[in-house]
C-alpha cells in the first residue's frame, strides 16, 4: 500500500501519533439529519473503535496543502460468509471529508478510490478481499450524490436496503402479547456460562446461510472470542436468550453501549425533540440535553431462528424488547438500536405493541470500479451486518 500511495502526495496511511489531529478533526464533522445535529466523540483514542472489531483497518488521511487533516476514510477486512463460504472482504467506511479540503486532495482522494478497487490485485493489504461494500444512509443526501451517482470511476450497487430502528421508549405498558402458542411454548432469560457451547453453534448456523454472516465456528477465527478480548464489559452474561419447550435455543441478542470507544454529543435538538426530551424522564430514560452525550445501546447479535415462520419470529422479537425494557437498568440509555432487514421486519410490530420508536432508511452498496460494473458479485435477500460495527 505504501509503494501504492507515492502517486498520491497528499494522502497517507494514519499513525498512531496522528491521535490528537485525528480527534480535533473528527469534532468539526457533524451528524445532522432532519431531527438533531450531533457531534462526533472519539476521545482519549481515535483508533479504539476500529480495533473493536478484531478485524486488519487501514485508515487513510487527506491532507491540505498545509499538511492538516481534511478528511480520512477506513478501510475494514473482514473475514465473512459469503454464499456458504468463507471470503475476505473489503467494508468502506467512516468516510469524512471537511468542506474545506483542498481541492487537490479531492482529485487525488477520488482517483486514489478509483484506482485501488482496479488494482487491488497489486497491493498486497487488499489482494484478497472477494469484493467490496458499503453502507449509506438515506438522510445523508451529500454521501449519497458523492457515491452514487457513478461520475468518479466507482460504481455503488444498491443490494440491500434496511431499517435503522431506535427504540426510546415504552408508552404502553398493558399492551403485551396474549399469544398462547408463544407464552406457551417460548421462554426469554439471562445466559449463563452454560450456554456458551449452544450459543456459539446457534450463531454460527444462524450466520453460515447469510451474505456477511459471521464466523462463530471454534474450529476457526472464532467471532465471539474475539468480541469478548476486544469489548468492553462483554461476556457470556451480557447475552439474552430466547428458548423453546425442549430448551433449544432458538433466538438471542446481546445489547451492548461503545461510549467509551466511539459518541455522539448532542449539539442541537429540533423543537419535536426539545419535547421529547421534557418528557423522557417519565419513562425512564435520562434526558435529551444539548451537550451531553446521546446514549445509545445496541442489540447485537441479534439472531431469531430462519426455521421458525415470519409471524413466530416477529413475536419473538417483541418478547425480547419486553424483557430488556422490564430488566434494563434505570436511565441506561436513550434508544436501543439495531438494523431491521426485509426478510426480518421487526420493526412493523413495535407501535401497535406500544414503544415509541424512530427509523431511518438506508442501503448497502457493492463497490466496484467502473470497469466492473457489469459483473456484480453479491446476490443475497438474507444479510448479516450489524448497526453497532458501522
Amino acid at each position: 500500500m505504501l509503494n501504492f500511495l507515492n502517486d498520491y502526495p497528499h494522502i497517507r496511511l494514519a499513525r498512531q501519533e496522528d491521535n490528537e489531529q485525528l480527534l480535533s478533526f473528527v469534532k468539526k464533522i457533524k451528524m445532522v439529519t432532519h431531527q438533531t445535529i450531533l457531534a462526533h466523540k472519539r476521545e482519549p483514542d481515535f483508533f479504539a473503535f476500529s480495533r473493536l472489531s478484531g478485524n486488519p483497518s487501514l485508515i487513510f488521511i487527506m491532507e491540505n496543502q498545509d499538511q492538516s487533516i481534511g478528511g480520512y476514510g477506513m478501510l475494514t477486512k473482514k473475514k465473512v460468509y459469503i454464499e456458504g463460504e468463507l471470503k475476505t472482504v473489503g467494508y468502506l467506511t467512516d468516510i469524512r471529508i471537511s468542506d474545506s479540503l483542498h481541492r487537490k486532495t479531492r482529485f487525488e482522494w477520488r482517483s486514489l478510490y478509483h484506482e485501488m478497487l482496479r488494482n487491488k490485485h497489486l497491493i498486497e493489504e487488499i489482494a484478497d478481499c472477494f469484493c467490496f461494500y458499503s453502507i449509506i444512509m438515506s438522510d445523508n443526501q451529500q454521501s449519497l450524490n458523492a457515491f452514487t451517482k457513478g461520475k468518479r470511476g466507482v460504481i455503488y450497487r444498491n443490494f440491500c436496503n434496511f431499517k435503522s430502528v431506535n427504540i426510546l421508549f415504552r408508552y404502553n405498558i398493558f399492551k403485551k402479547i396474549n399469544d398462547l402458542e408463544i407464552r406457551e411454548n417460548y421462554f426469554v432469560n439471562a445466559a449463563s456460562e452454560d450456554d456458551l457451547p449452544e450459543i456459539r453453534n446457534f450463531l454460527h448456523s444462524e450466520n453460515k446461510s447469510k451474505t456477511f454472516g459471521y464466523n462463530f465456528c471454534a474450529d476457526g477465527e472464532d467471532e465471539l472470542i474475539k468480541r469478548f478480548r476486544n469489548w468492553d464489559q462483554f461476556s457470556i452474561s451480557s447475552f439474552i436468550l430466547v428458548k423453546d419447550k425442549s430448551n433449544k435455543i432458538v433466538a438471542c441478542t446481546a445489547p451492548q453501549m461503545f461510549s467509551s470507544n466511539k459518541s455522539l454529543i448532542i449539539e442541537k435538538l429540533n423543537f419535536k425533540f426539545r419535547l421529547l426530551g421534557l418528557v423522557t424522564g417519565m419513562f425512564g430514560l435520562p434526558k435529551l440535553v444539548k451537550g451531553e452525550e446521546l446514549k445509545i445501546c445496541f442489540l447485537t447479535h441479534l439472531e431469531i431462528s430462519s426455521h421458525l415462520s415470519f409471524l413466530i419470529r416477529k413475536k419473538i422479537f417483541l418478547l425480547i424488547i419486553e424483557y430488556w425494557f422490564r430488566h434494563k437498568p434505570p436511565k441506561a440509555h436513550h434508544m436501543l438500536s439495531f438494523y431491521d432487514y426485509q426478510y426480518n421486519d421487526f420493526s412493523s410490530m413495535l407501535k401497535e405493541y406500544g414503544y415509541f420508536h424512530l427509523v431511518n432508511d438506508g442501503s448497502i452498496y457493492e463497490v466496484s470500479p467502473v470497469e466492473d460494473s457489469l459483473k456484480p458479485v453479491i446476490f443475497s435477500d438474507r444479510i448479516s451486518h450489524e448497526m453497532a460495527l458501522s
